[in-house]
């Protein structure tokens, strides 16, 4: 790597927690974190964001009168790098942004359908709010960022593809820091009908039903959750000594 690159922050929000703390926890308690619950007309088993995570989200919603017609993966995207963005050294304006989500604005976009469906009528919020770019433009607004706002969706990969694009903006000295990510809320009825329709999503029983090392099974383990991650990095020289403030 003919340039150094420097992991200054990583944050993420999920059902294992909303802080390293939480997160180191839940991997020590060895629980399984899977629930069932009631997706449409069907209960399945699912990963969901804990009652404090949901406050925040809440909070984060009433927080800005735009926030109100966001869907769900732009506000955990929204938590998650502000989270991450505590903890960095990296000079925030000068932060480029690379978040992107592979199922997309599930919630929003099911609901409009639905309510075309209905009425005949779609909200003139429908197209802003399910294109996949409004979720890096929507992060960098909340911070406060001037750089540049990329997004994409790369089916299961596209939180590690916002990391090698990041790498190598980096890498053709095109960008100085980098805030990448991913963002999925993936709980909703149609969604969850298209993984049991290619015959991915799990029908186990016992309460650990997403075998992922399971490499002995026979059969997809797929379970689906709610979440987003965004790690900060940049270039070694734009990140500050280590002990400067």
């Amino acid at each position: 790597m003919h340039t150094p690159i420097s992991i200054s922050a990583i944050a993420s929000v999920s059902a294992l927690g909303d802080s390293p703390k939480e997160v180191w926890e839940s991997y020590l308690s060895k629980k399984p974190l899977f629930v069932k619950k009631k997706i449409g007309s069907q209960e399945v088993f699912v990963t969901e964001i804990s009652a404090k995570t949901q406050k925040a989200l809440t909070q984060l919603k009433a927080s800005n009168p735009s926030y109100k017609t966001l869907d769900r993966t732009v506000l955990l995207a929204i938590l998650a790098s502000k989270h991450a963005l505590q903890n960095t050294d990296l000079e925030k304006q000068s932060l480029d942004i690379n978040i992107g989500s592979s199922r997309g604005a599930t919630s929003l976009f099911e609901k409009y359908h639905t309510d075309f469906l209905q009425t005949g009528k779609v909200s003139p919020f429908t197209s802003p709010t399910t294109t996949l770019g409004n979720i890096s433009s929507w992060v960098s607004q909340e911070l406060g960022t001037k750089g540049l706002q990329i997004d994409q969706s790369v089916t299961c990969s596209t939180a590690m593809h916002a990391l090698l694009n990041g790498i190598a903006w980096l890498q053709a000295d095109m960008a100085q820091g980098f805030l990448v990510g991913g963002s999925e809320a993936a709980l909703t009825p149609f969604t969850i009908a298209q993984m049991q329709a290619l015959k991915l999503y799990s029908k186990a029983a016992h309460d650990s039903p997403c075998e992922s090392m399971g490499f002995q099974k026979t059969k997809n383990t797929m379970v689906l959750g709610r979440g987003s991650s965004s790690c900060c990095f940049g270039k070694r020289n734009f990140c500050p000594h280590p002990g400067s403030n």
